[in-house]
């Protein structure tokens, strides 16, 4: 059996929002709240959380299959050192350590240059 791992060459990235991490801490109870499943990642010291778009029509699919991966908007804030929870109220969110995942490494430092702009 052969396995061929062939990353993401490039990830765009349509839009981001910088936040403080009590504001992310908000943002995320309200999902959560309202029925909705999501992951935090963390990495250079950048806790943050992203919804990709779906190659659900031939031209994404092939971008995609080129290599291309489009995120829909990415959520951070700043959060250093780790913890592997976050905890809002009685919710705590798992928080996963991404630092030697280089594709999520690499964008969590372009977060961090980033700072607080929204985009």
């Amino acid at each position: 059996m052969k396995i061929t791992h062939i990353p993401p060459e490039e990830i765009v990235v349509l839009r981001y929002h910088g936040h403080s991490l009590e504001h992310l801490k908000r943002m995320v109870s309200t999902k959560v709240g309202s029925g909705e499943v999501l992951s935090l990642n963390w990495a250079e010291g950048i806790v943050f959380h992203y919804t990709t778009v779906e190659p659900a029509t031939p031209d994404l699919m092939t971008e995609f299959l080129a290599g291309k991966e489009y995120w829909k908007e990415v959520y951070f804030a700043p959060m250093d050192p780790y913890v592997e929870i976050l905890k809002i109220g009685g919710i705590e969110i798992p928080i996963l350590d991404v630092s030697d995942m280089p594709g999520l490494r690499d964008v969590a430092a372009w977060l961090k240059e980033k700072g607080g702009k929204r985009i």
